[in-house]
Order: C-alpha cells, then sequence, then structure tokens
C-alpha cells in the first residue's frame, strides 16, 4: 500500500451482540510504510480487531489494535492468530474490558487471566504504569483499567 499523507484504517464490525463503534489507525506521515493485516474474524466473536504491519528499513513492527466488550468471554486464540507475524516488535493496545493488578486493576477477572496468558505466550511486556487509562462518562469514576497496552 502506497500510503498518503494522513491515512485512516477503519474496522467496524456491527450487528454482533455487544459489538462497539469500531476502531481506527491513524498514520499521519506518507512517509510510513505499512501493510493491513486483514483479520478472519471468528463467527459469533464480539472482540473488535485490527492490525498493520509497519515496514522500517531494518525491520517490521507489528501493531495490534483490539476492542473487547465487557460482557462476553474473550477470543485470545484470535488476538494471538492477528500478533502471529514474524515482526521482532509487537505492540498490542487496547480497550480490552480485562482487569488485573498486573496492569493497575485491584482485581483479577476471568479475562484478565486470559491476557495474562496472552502476554505470556507471545512474551509481550505490560506498558501500563497504574496511571489512570479511563473515566467513566456515566459516574465520573477513574481506573488503570480496561485498557492495556503490551510490547516486545
Amino acid at each position: 500500500m502506497v500510503p498518503r499523507e494522513k491515512d485512516i484504517r477503519q474496522s467496524e464490525r456491527t450487528g454482533l451482540p455487544g459489538s462497539g463503534g469500531g476502531l481506527a489507525f491513524l498514520v499521519k506521515t506518507s512517509e510510513v510504510k505499512y501493510i493491513e493485516v486483514l483479520p478472519n474474524f471468528p463467527p459469533h466473536s464480539t472482540t473488535e480487531a485490527q492490525a498493520l504491519n509497519i515496514l522500517l528499513p531494518a525491520h517490521t513492527i507489528t501493531v495490534l489494535n483490539a476492542y473487547h466488550p465487557d460482557t462476553a468471554p474473550i477470543d485470545t486464540l484470535f488476538l494471538q492468530d492477528l500478533a502471529s507475524t514474524t515482526a521482532e516488535t509487537k505492540i498490542l493496545f487496547g480497550d480490552l474490558n480485562a482487569r488485573s493488578p498486573s496492569w493497575g486493576n485491584n482485581l483479577l477477572d476471568a479475562k484478565g487471566k486470559q491476557i495474562e496468558d496472552l502476554i505470556d505466550d507471545l512474551n509481550l511486556t505490560i506498558l501500563n504504569t497504574g496511571e489512570i487509562t479511563f473515566v467513566s462518562k456515566t459516574n465520573g469514576t477513574a481506573s488503570a483499567s480496561p485498557d492495556s497496552n503490551f510490547t516486545r
């Protein structure tokens, strides 16, 4: 793909229970060359995800952006499949609605445990520092979860 000065790569899955409003990458410079990794969405999965392989002169970086609603089990095999590239550097970020003390939440839920296992399987490092990443629109409460960032 030949990038333009600004290029927005969108992914929107509508009509599925719990599906959100979609995801987007903004590539702001024409100097960045990338290939979109087209996901093979599992049937009935409520996880939304998209990935780009950013092509640098010396190596490739895979960037994976994901959203998962709070009410359904997460499909970590789908995320692992998207992240299974030959890139030396991988960055996974998103609103996964998964809670774990590993990224600043007070409790560990089932999705948090699944994401912890995925982090181990992909040999990723948690980038979250415990700083607030989410503020509720309804009641103004803030937390360091459910937004998560990982890299290798």
